[in-house]
């Protein structure tokens, strides 16, 4: 089996920067929208609730006047107006809390006595998702008032999201963002096609992770990979022991620690080098992946929410890889064609006679004059415009018909199949890099 290389990256959740100012506001306003939604169902309607909307985004405006006006005050003045303020805004939002978990509770008697059934499981469902957002708001409350007593919240256990609880900080050494916020994938390919995919909570260690993944790639496939090399993050003595228990003969991964004579020895080696310089090859199939099948951010919440996600969009660059590639080789396109075909055939069949079409279209050239410059007299010799610039070439036309086609039949298997709006996205980001 040809070698297999992995890496991790952060997949972000799809929640803004987190601050405790800003969680506890929007704490307080998703308190407030999910009351209002309860005594519209005819829950609590006699319980006091004040809505505290305004005087939270009122702070959250001082607090941005305040650091917008840093450099007139001194750095420890406008330190304590933003702590102050901050605990005021935790205070709003653990009052708010208290009469939101009042609502709960006479709201919960008022389940029986509802009008209909259908008013019944509205009402029960907002008071449920009004109990989590309570629990949720206290974390916010306690991790803020933590902060401003000086202790540090464990990254582990901080929440950063309201209707994500999964996400997570993670830090990765970038520049640009030296600190994302969401859950960690590790991706396991072989220069084509990605074998192996998981997505993790928090800041995991690479280490643990890449054994599991070689034995379900062992597993799919039939075989054991003759060689696996990965970064210096899976650099452990127990990684190399699990992978070697596999059966993996070549293991290519350099040592976090400091290395022995032997071994530096054995990095220097060209078979070594070969390997390490093509394991780089995967932070570019990452890059592929966020930059065009969504792994730059997850639309499901928590983490079973991001491996659908990233499973769909997996599933996506897989396809388009196989049906490039069966294009160059019958072989493989038979292959898979006769996996898949009972999946989606109305894709296949646009796939297929529409990469025909464009190949054809491609061959096509444009001869003679255009005739609106053609008027314009021997001082302005027509030129014809590139493909990429004129609208009506012959090639854009056959290629905006082709990407019509593919999306009317990826549709229509989606209405005969109840596929997910997620599931179409990615589908469809699919198809529009086949073109």
């Amino acid at each position: 089996m040809a070698p297999v290389r992995a890496d991790t990256t952060v997949i972000p959740a799809n929640a803004a920067c987190p601050t405790d100012s800003g969680l506890a506001a929007k704490a307080v306003g998703k308190l407030v929208r999910t009351v209002r939604r309860v005594q519209a169902a005819g829950g609590a309607t006699g319980t006091t609730f004040v809505d505290s909307r305004r005087a939270a985004a009122r702070r959250v405006r001082e607090i941005v006047s305040k650091l917008r006006t840093r450099g007139k005050l001194s750095r420890e003045e406008s330190t304590q107006v933003i702590r102050r303020v901050t605990g005021e805004i935790a205070d709003l939002a653990a009052r708010t809390a208290a009469q939101a978990a009042a609502v709960v509770r006479n709201g919960r008697r008022a389940v029986a006595k509802a009008l209909s059934g259908r008013m019944r499981g509205r009402l029960r469902r907002a008071l449920a998702e009004l109990a989590v957002t309570i629990e949720r708001t206290a974390s916010i409350v306690a991790q803020t008032r933590s902060r401003l007593a000086g202790q540090l919240p464990d990254s582990a256990t901080r929440l950063v999201s309201l209707h994500d609880p999964d996400a997570r900080p993670i830090r990765k050494g970038r520049i640009g963002r030296p600190v994302e916020f969401g859950c960690k994938a590790q991706v396991a390919d072989n220069d084509g096609v990605i074998l192996d995919y998981s997505v993790e909570y928090g800041a995991a260690p690479d280490g643990p992770q890449l054994a599991p993944a070689i034995q379900r790639v062992s597993c799919r496939a039939g075989r054991v990979p003759r060689a696996v090399t990965a970064d210096r993050g899976y650099g452990l003595p127990a990684v190399e022991r699990d992978l070697q228990a596999l059966g993996v003969t070549t293991i290519v991964i350099p040592r976090q620690a400091k290395t022995s004579a032997a071994g530096k020895a054995t990095e220097r080696k060209r078979g070594f080098r070969r390997l390490v310089k093509w394991r780089t090859g995967s932070e570019g199939r990452i890059s592929y992946l966020k930059r065009g099948y969504g792994w730059d951010r997850t639309r499901l919440d928590g983490r079973r929410g991001a491996a659908i996600w990233c499973g769909h969009g997996v599933f996506a660059h897989n396809l388009v890889k196989l049906l490039d590639r069966g294009g160059r080789r019958n072989t493989i396109f038979v292959r898979v064609r006769r996996d898949i075909d009972g999946v989606f055939p109305p894709v296949l069949v646009a796939l297929r006679s529409q990469s025909r079409l464009m190949l054809e279209g491609r061959t096509r050239t444009v001869s003679g004059p255009s005739p609106d410059l053609a008027s314009a007299g021997p001082t302005q010799p027509w030129r014809r415009r590139p493909a990429r610039c004129d609208p009506h070439h012959p090639w854009r036309v056959m290629r905006a018909r082709a990407r019509r086609r593919r999306i009317w039949a990826i549709r229509a298997a989606g209405e005969q199949r109840g596929w997910s709006a997620c599931q179409l996205l990615n589908m469809g980001r699919a198809l529009r890099s086949l073109a």
